[in-house]
């Protein structure tokens, strides 16, 4: 099985984000602290770039009344505002009511940023 879904990351994401979490680091909200940066420009959190995963898991699959067990992530190169992403999920295993899913946010071209696994509980699916 796999779910995939395309996002564009917006500017006001990245500010809900920041207001909520109350992570504002300057790289993530202003422009000239991000351009005198390593990547150049404003970036989205990578948390953030997570939570889509738990958005893919809980409404797609394995879906509604999915329970985050766990979750590992690699960041592995920046989303700028205004991107647009892929974010997929592939099941990997399956143990009775128990998902492991590969979760992996690519960029439109095909660039990987973030990866991880997922494990994910979900006792409303038969077995």
């Amino acid at each position: 099985m796999e779910v995939k879904e395309r996002i564009t990351v917006t500017a006001e994401m990245v500010e809900d984000f920041a207001r909520i979490s109350g992570d504002t680091n300057p790289i993530h909200l202003n422009k000239e602290a991000a351009a005198n940066s390593i990547f150049g420009k404003r970036i989205a959190h990578g948390i953030l770039l997570a939570g889509f995963f738990s958005r893919l898991i809980a409404m797609k699959y394995p879906g509604p009344g999915s329970i985050y067990l766990q979750q590992n992530l690699e960041f592995l190169a920046p989303c700028f505002i205004g991107d647009e992403i892929d974010v997929e999920l592939k099941l990997e295993e399956r143990i009775k009511h128990v998902f492991v899913l590969s979760t992996t946010i690519y960029s439109s071209q095909g660039k990987v940023l973030v990866k991880g696994t997922a494990k994910v509980l979900n006792k409303s699916i038969p077995i």
